[in-house]
């Protein structure tokens, strides 16, 4: 399973490694993404379930 991990309020976090394979993906099939639509219930976890791409990559941008 692999989920994004973008959360609702606040900064955006360094990507896991989960987010990173996710990202790899659709760089190395050059998939147009524009939006990320998680489907599993993650209301609780007070994380995004409608995540634009750039979130993603903000992510996948954070060295820390």
């Amino acid at each position: 399973m692999i989920y994004v991990r973008i959360p609702k309020e606040g900064a955006i976090t360094k990507a896991g490694a989960r987010q990173v394979g996710l990202y790899n993906a659709i760089k190395e099939l050059n998939i147009g993404v524009d939006t990320i639509i998680q489907s599993w219930p993650v209301n609780n976890h007070k994380i995004k379930t409608i995540i634009p791409f750039t979130d993603l990559e903000k992510s996948i941008h954070i060295n820390k």
